[in-house]
């Protein structure tokens, strides 16, 4: 496309041309990319951030033709009258065309034609898109931090689940499993934030935008039904299990009022007691958003049944499968590799020496300059979890917010706060809190210093100082 027609005087018929001719290369473009066979997972993610890529270009540059075509200005219908001249009007309109082009040319010398294959370099695909270790280029999903938020949860806590078992239910919102509260809401959110990020990443083609619009309309409709009901049922009395397996909770916990109840009478009496009617009241604004969020989660988990399939298969492999398999698998592999160098070598035979060497994605033991980068052979004991021993710096610091934790700093009776993040020791953290709780009583109400009266006239003064005066007869 010659760049100075769109410069020099603005034509839109020249302007409507160069559009046309810009969604034509760009459709060739990504004919080009879709040719191209991916040959592993990351290629075909490349693949798919191209397409959509190029059609978020087309799109924009389409959106620009329909305005030109609606005319609303009549700049159009001016442009071509002007190029449409008959008589001495058409010879004029020309030669004026003409001393534009040269006296643009004059003042410009030398601009370059554009190149159409600079169209397929500005398509940068997946270079710019981050995926974690653990997606594999979104081949997985990286849930951990949402599993201990759901072990964490207060109905949940007593009866943690694995990983495993929760991506089986992370998507799967059916009113027997459906939970209450602010926690479990927050819980929601950041798992469908998590959830639309992951999609938008792994399957850039999918209008994502246009699909949670539906999800919104298909729940208004169930909503306005009267689909959905959080009513907490009364237990049948002759029910002998405390437990339901559905829920992994207590049959005799209360979500709304989040209490525990010993036997299913005294259950049944807390639900027509005051206290838990008004805890219903105060859940009732945070019940629709609860519903369209386990809603569209559970939407989305069937847009992802291909990801979450391949995830259980990850994770039942990595815990089925003996060290001395994935050794041996290893040795198969990099037998050559292995054979080249006597460090490689000493490496092996440490990772070898190592108990409970961790794996990758792909279920075989991570390189150990990777081990050695992550710290993994450091060694962190926290007094507050019982001496429990933790390997490396992240996993070290992620167990602050894990329940073992919580319920420890819960026993000594300080809250767990990030005032007391990095502390291990009973007896710093003791101190620390008594620190904490002299700074907050500094800073809290003091009547003689923020108390503030105000005499006859007019004039503010604080209490002590009204007081003094009162007495020497000077204020009133």
């Amino acid at each position: 496309v010659c760049a100075w027609l769109r410069n020099m005087a603005g034509n839109i018929v020249e302007q409507t041309r160069a559009l046309h001719e810009d969604v034509e290369r760009l459709e060739q473009s990504a004919v080009e990319f879709l040719l191209e066979e991916p040959k592993t997972y990351k290629e075909s993610v490349n693949q798919s951030h191209k397409v959509a890529q190029v059609l978020d270009l087309i799109n924009t540059k389409t959106d620009r033709l329909i305005e030109i075509y609606k005319d609303v200005d009549n700049s159009r219908k001016d442009g071509i009258a002007a190029i449409s001249g008959d008589g001495d009007a058409l010879f004029s309109e020309f030669y004026s065309k003409l001393r534009d082009v040269k006296d643009y040319h004059r003042r410009f010398p030398g601009i370059p034609i554009s190149d159409p294959a600079t169209i397929s370099s500005q398509i940068h695909g997946s270079a710019d898109v981050q995926f974690s270790a653990e997606e594999c280029h979104g081949k997985y999903l990286d849930l951990h931090r949402f599993h201990d938020m759901y072990n964490n949860l207060p109905w949940i806590k007593g009866n943690p689940v694995d990983y495993f078992e929760y991506l089986a239910r992370a998507f799967s919102f059916d009113e027997s499993l459906s939970g209450k509260g602010k926690r479990y809401l927050e819980y929601l959110r950041e798992l469908y934030e998590y959830t639309t990020d992951l999609t938008k990443r792994a399957q850039p083609l999918n209008d994502l935008e246009d699909t949670l619009r539906s999800f919104n309309r298909e729940f208004d409709v169930l909503w306005e039904n009267g689909q959905r009901n959080s009513e907490t049922k009364p237990l049948d009395t002759t029910v002998e299990d405390t437990v339901d397996v559905e829920r992994n909770i207590p049959r005799t916990y209360c979500l709304d009022c989040l209490r525990q109840f010993a036997k299913p009478s005294v259950f049944n009496g807390h639900l027509s007691g005051k206290k838990h009617k008004k805890s219903v009241q105060r859940s009732k604004p945070l019940e629709k958003e609860t519903f369209l969020l386990e809603y569209k989660l559970q939407r989305l988990g069937e847009l992802l049944q291909d990801q979450i399939a391949s995830t259980k298969i990850h994770v039942e492999t990595k815990l089925s499968r003996r060290y001395e398999d994935i050794a041996a698998d290893l040795d198969d592999d990099d037998a050559e590799v292995l054979s080249d160098s006597d460090t490689d070598e000493e490496e092996e035979m440490t990772r070898r020496c190592i108990t409970n060497y961790p794996v990758g994605w792909d279920g075989k033991p991570i390189p150990y300059w990777l081990y050695k980068l992550h710290g993994l052979g450091i060694e962190y004991k926290c007094e507050i979890c019982g001496n429990t021993s933790y390997w490396g710096r992240r996993n070290f610091e992620r167990h602050f917010q894990e329940y073992r934790h919580t319920f420890g700093m819960k026993c000594l009776g300080i809250p767990n706060t990030k005032h007391f993040n990095d502390i291990t020791n009973i007896n710093d953290a003791l101190a620390l809190w008594e620190k904490v709780k002299v700074d907050q009583a500094n800073t809290g109400w003091n009547p003689e210093e923020n108390e503030e009266f105000e005499d006859a006239e007019g004039n503010v003064m604080i209490k002590k100082t009204y007081l003094d005066l009162k007495r020497q007869g000077l204020a009133k």
